[in-house]
């Protein structure tokens, strides 16, 4: 069985993986223009990555994590002006470090940059919070 996008651009992790000082607990399909990766430390919450396009348009927010397709944001109910805390905005660089061994011009294929992701399908994201 051929692996899926996510799983393509995320090798080697799945659930129950270590990035860093990290577990993998749940990786997302794409759904609404992003995938999503659930990660946690120990004596910490569980906390939330968002993977989507990277918008290279002027006055575009700057993701904690990035490679030259994709954009790494962490979750945190905001627009991507909201503060990052400093250990999730690490896990978005170390994730966005795996991405970059994955990724080729397609990889952004299906996926939408924060602006868009915002602008179609915010009545859902504002839903999950």
């Amino acid at each position: 069985m051929e692996a899926s996008a996510p799983e393509k651009l995320l090798a080697p992790l799945k659930p129950g993986s270590t990035l860093g000082r990290w577990t993998v607990v749940r990786i997302g399909s794409r759904q609404h223009g992003a995938i999503e990766v659930e990660l946690k430390a120990s004596r910490e919450s569980p906390f939330v990555l968002e993977i989507m396009a990277l918008d290279r348009s002027p006055g575009a927010t700057t993701p904690p994590g990035r490679t030259e397709h994709i954009a790494v944001y962490v979750r945190n109910q905001g627009t991507g002006a909201n503060h990052t805390e400093e250990n999730q905005g690490l896990a978005a660089m170390a994730l966005a470090q795996v991405i970059a061994t994955n990724e080729s011009a397609q990889s952004a294929d299906g996926l939408l940059t924060l602006a868009e992701r915002l602008e179609k399908h915010a009545d859902v994201l504002y839903a999950q919070t």
